[in-house]
């Protein structure tokens, strides 16, 4: 399964600024997107692992922070400890051959984040709209 965060408002209403940056960058890179979608879509069947290489893979050694690829666009995430949840943290398009500090510290955070509430029981699954995320 592929997640992003989503964050609740006072008002009620949720919030996801991984799919508010997707539909950004669909502007410009509409198939790359649409790809995207797709191999999420896999990955219900196949698990990231079977994606190969060149679609998905571990973006700085050792770390555990790993990348879809599509084109230009990187969407940088991790696999949650239990293994059966890979969980986005955010899309850009790719400009260099090396991952941007900010960028491996992004997700650092959002592991960190993550699974201090998986082990604080405090993890919800929201269904959104139906995006093949």
């Amino acid at each position: 399964m592929v997640v992003a965060p989503v964050t609740e408002h006072e008002n009620g209403d949720l919030t996801c600024d991984f799919i508010d940056e997707l539909e950004r960058l669909e502007a410009t890179f509409e198939e790359n997107v649409a790809g995207l979608h797709a191999v999420w879509r896999r990955i219900q069947r196949v698990g990231p692992r079977a994606l190969g290489v060149s679609l998905y893979h571990e973006a700085d050694t050792g770390t555990g922070i790993y990348e879809f690829r599509k084109g230009r666009i990187r969407v940088y995430c991790f696999e949650s400890s239990t293994g059966a949840v890979v969980v986005c943290s955010h899309a850009i398009v790719k400009k260099g051959q090396v991952t941007a500090k900010a960028d491996k510290k992004r997700v650092a955070a959002l592991r960190t984040a993550f699974e201090a509430a998986l082990a604080a029981d405090e993890v919800e699954y929201v269904k959104g709209e139906d995006n093949g995320a």
